[in-house]
């Protein structure tokens, strides 16, 4: 589960963050907690805007809903057509009160667009997150929110002053997201619609959360004066994010050392220690690869590749002709689709057809595959010829994207295989090969091959694809905590390079080469 900051600044957007909004992921679903002033245009930076699949409102102040206004115009009137129906869970008279801040004429209550559901104390489930709600003290109906995700749990304190129902609700709660915007020493009554800073710390000791990631919204508060206060209450650490803060992670229980591998030190900023990894793993090392050729018996090329527990199976498809730009051109050209099955993790996600569109993440992800393995094809060797790869995600584990780069170039080279044997293409294609990995940080230290539950609690996320001669064909990384350095850079992409290294061997080996 991945929270990150898209606005956090109390009563009106600030110079550096719009008003609330948080958006959570896990699984491929994402839902946003509140939807304050200026959030949609701050979501551009993090997300999809059209790729949102509920929303969840903790009252109707309008630094907390007013931008589902905005959406609403931009899921309704899209270039490509309406955006599919989404759910808003909110107070009572949501619908009425968004539909009487917008005024649309002629008037469709939004309901084409926005699926409203009043929101009532208890649990409810929404899409992979089981979500509990509780009323807190504010002047009008407002609720906290917890959501929780294989064993980890973020609450968010809307907005509102200490209460025993906020107490409970925070209680053993992994991140505990608590707005506060005045400091202490104002003179507010229990329903405070920012509570003070150190009021804020009081649920989060009481209720014994593990770990605290604060916001601390600066719409009523010098940015100078507001810090101190707070930082004084929290006996655990605490942040203050502003918008486009990387990600905070629920975080996962640090790894235990083993003491008969002594570490060795990677460059500046990155510990590279032997720790121990869900699998066992030593830092540097790939997960099982397992490579089976010709596992379907129509398409030219095939294959199932298994990175651990991600399995991916890609399909080479030949056409004797090219795209209509191509044409008469003496060149081919090489494409590719990238899908995840609706059980491809441990809870179903809804087809994208079904959905009506297909989300961003798909985009991207096809369009890395078609470049990555185009970096490897002489097109003039390939002919008037397409090859059309897809990529389909049976099981997921994390680094889907390299698993299916990966074994792509090898249903590649089986097609061209079979191509030399119909007579399609004369010459070898293959300029070099190409394969890709994932490499991140975890706890401090550079880790080769990342599964979901390392890519997760990540705090610098990379993925590399390399030629088979170890030239850098695309380089994807994020800071999802600290920024990295360049030391810190070129030591992951040193582990990366050695990772595609082994792979390449692997590729050779499997088709024999």
């Amino acid at each position: 589960m991945r929270v990150t900051v898209i606005g956090c600044s109390g009563s009106f957007p600030g110079p550096d963050s719009p008003a609330s909004s948080y958006l959570v992921q896990a699984e491929g679903f994402a839902m946003l907690l509140d939807m304050g002033n200026g959030a949609v245009g701050s979501l551009h930076r993090f997300h999809d805007i059209l790729d949102i699949d509920a929303i969840l409102l903790s009252h109707l102040h309008p630094d907390h809903c007013l931008d589902l206004t905005v959406y609403w115009i931009a899921r309704t009137y899209c270039p490509d057509g309406p955006a599919p129906r989404i759910p808003v869970y909110g107070p009572t008279g949501t619908a009425e009160h968004m539909v009487k801040a917008y005024e649309p004429e002629p008037n469709p209550a939004m309901t084409q667009t926005f699926d409203f559901q009043d929101l009532r104390p208890g649990p409810v489930r929404i899409g992979p997150f089981t979500v509990t709600t509780t009323l807190v003290n504010h002047p009008v109906e407002a609720y906290g929110i917890r959501v929780e995700h294989e064993g980890r749990a973020v609450t968010y304190s809307g907005d509102t002053g200490v209460s025993d129902a906020l107490v409970e609700l925070a209680r053993d709660s992994d991140v505990f997201l608590c707005e506060a915007a005045f400091l202490q020493g104002r003179d507010l009554p229990p329903t405070c619609t920012s509570p003070a800073a150190r009021r804020a710390s009081t649920p989060r000791a009481r209720a014994s959360a593990p770990s605290s990631s604060p916001t601390c919204c600066r719409g009523t508060t010098p940015r100078r004066r507001s810090p101190r206060p707070r930082r004084a209450a929290f006996a655990a650490p605490s942040s203050s994010p502003r918008s486009g803060s990387p990600t905070i992670s629920a975080p996962a229980p640090p790894p235990a050392s083993r003491p008969s591998d002594p570490p060795s030190h990677g460059r500046q900023g990155i510990r590279v220690v032997a720790m121990a990894r869900p699998d066992d793993r030593a830092p540097d090392q790939l997960r099982p690869v397992r490579v089976q050729r010709g596992w379907l018996d129509h398409a030219e090329g095939s294959v199932l590749i298994e990175f651990g527990g991600t399995r991916v199976l890609c399909a080479a498809s030949v056409q004797d002709s090219v795209p209509r730009w191509r044409r008469d051109s003496g060149l081919g050209w090489v494409t590719a689709e990238y899908a995840m099955l609706p059980r491809a993790t441990n809870t179903r996600n809804d087809r994208e057809s079904v959905r009506g569109r297909i989300g961003g993440r798909t985009h991207e992800i096809s369009r890395l595959i078609g470049r990555s393995v185009r970096a490897c094809v002489d097109f003039k060797a390939l002919g008037e010829n397409t090859v059309q790869l897809d990529c389909d995600v049976l099981q997921a584990d994390g680094g889907t994207r390299t698993a299916a780069i990966t074994g792509a170039y090898i249903a590649l080279a089986d097609a061209v295989g079979w191509m030399r044997e119909k007579g399609l293409v004369r010459h070898d294609p293959f300029i070099t090969s190409v394969a890709a990995v994932s490499v991140g940080v975890v706890d401090g230290e550079a880790r080769l091959d990342l599964c979901y539950e390392e890519d997760g609690a990540a705090d610098t996320d990379m993925n590399v694809v390399c030629t088979g001669d170890g030239r850098f064909v695309e380089v994807q990384g994020t800071a999802e905590g600290a920024p990295f350095d360049r030391a810190e850079l070129d030591a992951l992409l040193d582990l990366a390079a050695g990772g595609c290294a082994e792979l390449t061997r692997l590729q050779a080996e499997a088709l024999g080469q």
